[in-house]
């Protein structure tokens, strides 16, 4: 039912045919891998492709339907361009569902079977509206992860691109930026920025007291997924 909204399908289809491979590692053992080295920031579609549910009270029909049209809306959203944080909200839900982190959301999304896609969209879209009837501003933020790229999904929206500032160093010195470290299984991630100074032998004395202030500085900021501003929610950032 939800197929023939989407063109891409068949062309995704014919390419995993394409490129299929046999092997003897299984799907939980690959995700496994992803978790340990603590790629899951990196490799987030993988990790989703790879989920499979594990509770056994969940219905497994409905996950598996949700994971396919996921899969879709993330290759019609990769060919729009711009979409990569929707991207990744989708696939960490679906990747949490399936490991029983959501169970909170279980009862609340619609059942796919019910609706077509655009149906489905427009369910969602009354369950995060002002007017739902759903109490938990917990389970509304997460069924805006699936509200919003699906809308866009729908609508073939590019997404938006974020303006960056960058400042100028005037002194002498360096910029190192550690690899983002992921803290756990949500998302949480910390990064540290240092700003280096080297003082030449060849100063004026003038030049030396200008910079004794100047020690080495180090700042570390850790990001969260579930400290985002209500407005990631409302398509203002980089959605």
């Amino acid at each position: 039912m939800h197929g023939i909204h989407f063109n891409e399908r068949n062309f995704l289809i014919n390419e995993a045919q394409k490129r299929l491979i046999v092997t003897s590692c299984t799907p939980q053992t690959l995700l496994k891998k992803i978790i340990d080295k603590g790629k899951l920031g990196v490799y987030p579609i993988p990790a989703f492709v790879l989920s499979a549910l594990l509770r056994s009270s969940y219905d497994k029909d409905k996950f598996e339907q949700y994971k396919a049209v996921t899969l879709i809306s993330i290759a019609r959203l990769s060919f729009i361009g711009g979409n990569y944080p929707k991207i990744n909200k989708i696939s960490n839900e679906i990747r949490l569902f399936a490991k029983g982190s959501r169970e909170f959301l279980a009862g609340h999304l619609p059942d796919i079977f019910q609706y077509a896609f655009p149906e489905l969209v427009n369910e969602l879209g009354k369950l995060t509206s002002e007017t739902t009837t759903i109490r938990s501003t917990k389970v509304i933020k997460h069924l805006k992860h699936y509200e919003v790229p699906y809308r866009s999904t729908l609508e073939g929206k590019r997404g938006y691109t974020r303006s960056v500032t960058t400042k100028q160093f005037l002194q002498a010195g360096t910029l190192t930026v550690s690899p983002r470290q992921y803290l756990n299984d949500e998302g949480d991630s910390l990064i540290e920025i240092k700003q280096l100074h080297f003082v030449s032998r060849n100063n004026e004395t003038w030049q030396e007291e200008d910079g004794l202030g100047n020690d080495n500085r180090s700042l570390t900021i850790v990001t969260s997924p579930s400290s985002v501003n209500k407005d990631y929610s409302l398509e203002v950032m980089n959605q």
